[in-house]
């Protein structure tokens, strides 16, 4: 979506804003998820995956001493993509806070470097709607195999499990942010019951010149 060149702000990635900062979005997705799960046709109901079940790469749980490791991966992740946003390492420690229901397993190569990840954490829980967020990655060197789907149905499982001891009255949905251009993950998660539900366009311009004059309406200051 972005230019190659020059300086980026350091946004966080969708997935990995604070609780907080997603609360809003659970309350706009929440009529258009329960019209879109009423009109499938059938259910979809993956075979969730274990760990035990990864054909490649040495897998365990993550935890926030692994927060160094895991920065590496997505730096060299976003590097190979070129998203409009890099992750900082606050927001990777951010990950672990015990404040989130969460899950993360990490894929170490055969040089103990990780090389592939895969979380599932639950940012928004409303009386109205439970929002579980997956996220994770493969190293560019990996991609193409059979990693990323044992991933996906690994966090498809266990946000079923993170969910299982709530209210069962309330909605729960799990959401992934996909950037435009990814279209091999795009393809990945709608081969596994995912659904577009919510689009959203980053506007940007270079500050190197001055910020012309514009009349805006009196409802607005900027």
């Amino acid at each position: 979506m972005g230019a190659k060149s020059g300086r980026r702000r350091e946004l966080p990635h969708p997935s990995l804003e604070r609780a907080e900062r997603n609360r809003f979005t659970a309350r706009s997705f929440f009529a258009r998820l329960r019209t879109s799960r009423r009109e499938r046709t059938e259910a979809f109901n993956p075979q969730p995956a274990g760990v035990e079940d990864f054909t490649e790469l040495n897998w365990r749980r993550l935890t926030a001493a692994d927060s160094g490791a895991l920065a590496i991966l997505i730096a060299q992740a976003e590097a190979e993509e070129n998203p409009p946003y890099r992750t900082t390492r606050n927001e990777v420690e951010d990950i672990f806070s015990p404040a989130y229901r969460l899950d993360c397993v990490g894929g170490f190569d055969e040089r103990g470097a990780l090389a592939a990840y895969g979380l599932v954490r639950i940012t928004t829980e409303e009386p109205t709607v439970t929002i579980v967020t997956l996220s994770g990655t493969v190293h560019p060197d990996l991609r193409h195999r059979t990693i990323g789907g044992e991933v996906l149905r690994w966090q498809i499982g266990r946000a079923q499990d993170l969910i299982a001891d709530m209210d069962p009255a309330v909605p729960a949905f799990a959401a992934i942010h996909i950037e435009s251009g990814q279209d091999d993950m795009r393809d990945l998660v709608e081969r596994h019951g995912f659904g577009v539900h919510d689009e959203v366009v980053q506007l940007r311009r270079q500050l190197s010149g001055p910020i012309p004059e514009r009349e805006v309406p009196a409802s607005i200051c900027i």
